[in-house]
């Protein structure tokens, strides 16, 4: 983005989220907990009281469990209200390139009922864009957030208009 390119062109590229899965997967879970612990002082240093974290930079169970377990570690020291939010249709994993059905599959039905069962989010995210998900895919996964009892949040017409803050309207996002 410092040379001058768009948001959209560094996605397509393979830049920007994506490039950002492989860190995120191979970190420990105290490593990510360090890592944030580091943001959330300075934050907290200026009086916030309250932080939203997201997970969606593992894009597959394992590592979204952990990002959303070290969000929760850092709640239980006292400093800082957490809030969690499960982001898992942020971008499409590399390894679903030719398969995205599948993956909002697995999100859907999968993903979702595991971190809703265990109470690692209080909320479920979605990355409705012509560079992310269509509102069709978003809205598969929002009936599974709410059948599990989870609200939602959507990231939507930044980019393009895919419908996706009247998708928001109607499951009553936050």
């Amino acid at each position: 983005r410092l040379g001058g390119k768009g948001y959209e062109e560094i996605a397509r590229a393979g830049g920007g989220i994506v490039s950002t899965v492989a860190a995120t997967r191979a970190a420990s879970r105290e490593e990510l907990v360090a890592s944030a612990a580091k943001r959330l002082s300075g934050l907290t240093r200026e009086g916030v009281t309250t932080v939203e974290i997201k997970s969606g930079y593992g894009l597959d169970l394992e590592t979204e469990i952990k990002m959303l377990e070290a969000a929760g570690e850092l709640g239980a020291r006292g400093d800082v209200r957490v809030k969690r939010t499960f982001l898992g249709l942020h971008a499409l994993p590399p390894e679903f390139k030719d398969d995205r059905a599948a993956y909002v599959q697995l999100v859907a039905d999968v993903m979702i009922p595991a971190i809703a069962a265990a109470g690692l989010a209080d909320a479920v995210d979605a990355f409705c864009e012509n560079i992310g998900f269509t509102a069709e895919e978003v809205d598969y996964v929002f009936s599974s957030a709410s059948a599990n009892g989870l609200a939602v949040k959507l990231h939507a017409e930044q980019l393009s208009n895919q419908n996706g803050a009247a998708l928001a309207a109607r499951y009553q996002a936050l």
